[in-house]
Formats: structure tokens, C-alpha cells, sequence
């Protein structure tokens, strides 16, 4: 299933996932078994597997997930490799 105003770079597959509205995807991705939510960037090359990527949240380019959890508004900085991690910012209250 994929929202509304979402877009889907060259060369990029999204399988058994679910992707938000208002997404941007890049070329040369691969989604699967994930969930991608509303308003998020996920750039060139990226692989995602068994991901659930809140609202508003940027992988950057060439990062490898499997089976993390990132946080709403999170940025995944660029080449990072993580599995089973939960990546999110953390606040002062």
C-alpha cells in the first residue's frame, strides 16, 4: 500500500510494505516487510528490512537497516549500518 503524493525513485522496490503519504523515496532503494510513515525522505541507495520509520524521518543515502525502530523527525546519517536498533533523539525535560 502506498499514500497519496508519494514518490518512487528509479530502480527502487518496495515489498510486503506499507508507505505513507507525502514520501519521498529515492533511486535505488529497497523497502520490504517495513512500514514508512507520512512525510519521510528516504534517499538514494538505501536498503530497509523489517523497519518501522515514524513520521517525518530522513535515512540518508547508502544507510542499511534491519529491523530498527526510528524515531518521528530522527535523521539516520549517511553509510550508517544498524540492525535492531531503536534510533531516536532523546530530550531534556
Amino acid at each position: 500500500m502506498i499514500g497519496d503524493d508519494t514518490k518512487i525513485g528509479d530502480r527502487s522496490s518496495v515489498k510486503k510494505s506499507t508507505i505513507g503519504s507525502h514520501v519521498l523515496i529515492g533511486k535505488s532503494v529497497k523497502i520490504v516487510n517495513s512500514i514508512i510513515m507520512d512525510h519521510s525522505i528516504i534517499e538514494d541507495n538505501v536498503k530497509i528490512e523489517g523497519c518501522i520509520i515514524c513520521s517525518g524521518s530522513k535515512v540518508c543515502e547508502k544507510s542499511a537497516l534491519k529491523a530498527c525502530e526510528v524515531g518521528g523527525g530522527f535523521r539516520v546519517e549517511k553509510e550508517t549500518v544498524a540492525r535492531n536498533e531503536q534510533l531516536v533523539d532523546f530530550q531534556e525535560q
